[in-house]
């Protein structure tokens, strides 16, 4: 193999390795910006409410028993991803 094949292997090696890290990095991102919710986890809404998951509906939609800042029940309704502050 000559210098020249072995620098364009090496070359094609690190550019495969940054690739990879930056696909873990971009994973990172998104798993940081697409926070999942489960069950019983309480949320803060855009309204000042909060909201206590009780059934998960779809990717971004969630069934919620809304509470106001006195803990009294509001409603219980689906919320979707763009309501949670």
């Amino acid at each position: 193999m000559t210098s020249i094949e072995m620098l364009y292997v090496a070359m094609e090696h690190l550019c495969t390795n940054l690739n990879f890290y930056d696909n873990i990095n971009l994973e990172w991102k998104e798993r940081i910006i697409n926070m999942k919710i489960d069950r019983f986890n309480v949320v803060e809404l855009k309204d000042g409410n909060r909201a206590t998951i009780i059934d998960v509906r779809g990717k971004n939609e969630y069934f919620a028993e809304v509470v106001n800042a006195y803990g009294e029940t509001v409603a219980k309704r689906n919320i979707i991803d763009e309501e949670i502050k």
